[in-house]
Formats: structure tokens, sequence, C-alpha cells
């Protein structure tokens, strides 16, 4: 028995686009990032003196993964005008994001969530949304969003 010849180029499907350079483009992130107060690993949330303050986001962290990678990319969101909202702006920035569309609300402020690690288990997770400056902006960044 004969071996089959090897191809000289990967079999392509027929009705996929033929792609033969990838071009990089631009990436718009759009969402709430919230702030996050966690308690130290061991401990509960109830009993500790001392939490952790971070950020956490889908968006955001989709953000930071593509410009670590070198992708142009921008971030379309709303913060209050606290300490917190600064934070997130002020860390997205320096990891290379563009920054310029989110909004700074003087009125309402950035979203937080708590998250409470415990044990082994998953933690529970409590979440201040709905006053928040994205719930109140999303559609005005959608209709002034130039992208």
């Amino acid at each position: 028995m004969g071996k089959a010849p090897i191809p000289s180029a990967p079999v392509r499907d027929s009705h996929l686009p033929q792609v033969d350079k990838i071009t990089p483009g631009r990436v718009l992130c759009f969402g709430e990032t919230l702030g996050l107060l966690l308690n130290p690993r061991g401990t509960r949330l109830r009993d500790c003196s001392v939490a952790q303050v971070s950020f956490a986001g889908a968006e955001s962290n989709v953000a930071i993964g593509l410009a670590r990678l070198g992708c142009p990319v921008a971030w379309l969101s709303a913060v209050g005008a606290d300490p917190v909202g600064d934070r997130i702006v002020r860390q997205l920035r320096a990891e290379g994001i563009d920054v310029e569309g989110v909004s700074v609300d003087a009125d309402k402020p950035t979203a937080m969530m708590l998250r409470d690690r415990q044990g082994g288990t998953e933690p529970s997770v409590y979440y201040w949304r709905e006053t928040s400056a994205f719930n109140h902006a999303t559609t005005e960044l959608v209709r002034t969003c130039n992208w």
C-alpha cells in the first residue's frame, strides 16, 4: 500500500473566507468594571479587619489581555468621580488601553462588589450596581460612541 501524498497547503473549508494574512485592528471593549473588595485567603469577610482592594469586570480583563498581546484596544465605560473609578481608569491606562471614551460621573458612584472567599468553596459575591455611573450612562455612551 502506498502512502497518500502530503498536501503542500492546508486544506481549507470552501465556505470559509480565504485569509492569507491577518491584519491587526482595533478592539473596543464596552462594559462595566466594578471596584472589588475581597478578604484574604483563609479568612471570612465578616471576620477580617483588612481587605484587598482591586477591580473586576470581563470587559476590562479582555482589554488588559489584548493590550498585553500588543493589540490596540479601547475601553468604553462610565465610572464615578471617586477613588475607585480613578484607580480603574489609571490602571487601565497604565496597561496601554485607550480610556478617552470613559465617562466620569460626578453624581453617580462606581459600581462595587464584595467577594467573600470561603475555604475551598465558591466565593459568595455581593453587587452594588443599580445606582452606578455605568448603569445610568449606557444609552448615552452607545449614542456618542464614534467607533
